[in-house]
């Protein structure tokens, strides 16, 4: 597994939100620039799930996270296995992905998952982003360091982000029902351990 190492890197930007009710269903691309590297991924998103499939993961396969529980599996398509990470552990670097359940109150969510103790983070107001409507926050860190996320009102979702290491943003969205089986473990798949030394959790 050491050649797959650098796609179980951890971010303290990737985020992942709260139980869901109704959401809009979507896929779309992720343009992300972080520590200087510009990664293009496709992702999908239903009501509670998303996948991700990333330059980092094109070896193996994709990532596929919980939205309600926090939870991400890694798979690995070449041996027919998965891992799967413990609820907070990041697996993606640079990406502010989650889904507030309210839009316009989703300060403490983002706070809760992405900054240390003493952060703050205020609304700053409706915005336009490539068309669609969005809520602009900013969040900053104990030492001054301002980060930005803008979340679109219907996908309740960010699609555009800043942050002293990076940036990104979600483009050619295709709003509509996704197929359950982007989101499953192939039956003949089995789960095996390797993230014991990549147990960090995101701050």
């Amino acid at each position: 597994m050491t050649s797959r190492s650098s796609f179980l890197l951890i971010s303290f930007l990737f985020i992942v939100g709260a139980a869901l009710s109704a959401q809009t269903e979507f896929s779309a691309e992720a343009v992300n620039s972080f520590g200087g590297t510009k990664q293009l991924s496709k992702i999908f998103v239903d009501k509670d799930k998303m996948r991700i499939e990333s330059q980092l993961t094109h070896e193996s396969g994709p990532s596929i996270i919980d939205l309600s529980t926090r939870t991400t599996r890694i798979v690995i398509s070449d041996h027919k296995t998965y891992m799967e990470a413990p609820p907070g552990v990041s697996l993606q670097r640079g990406y502010a992905f989650f889904r507030p359940a309210d839009v316009e109150n989703a300060c403490d969510l983002w706070l809760k998952l992405v900054f240390r103790p003493e952060s703050t983070c205020r609304k700053i107001g409706d915005v336009t982003i490539n068309g669609r409507d969005a809520v602009e926050y900013e969040g900053k860190s104990p030492e001054g360091d301002a980060s930005h996320v803008w979340i679109d009102v219907k996908l309740a979702f960010p699609i555009k982000w800043d942050s002293k290491g990076g940036y990104g943003e979600v483009r050619n969205i295709q709003e509509g029902p996704q197929a359950a089986n982007l989101f499953e473990i192939p039956a003949d798949y089995t789960k095996i351990e390797g993230l014991s030394t990549t147990h960090h959790h995101a701050h």
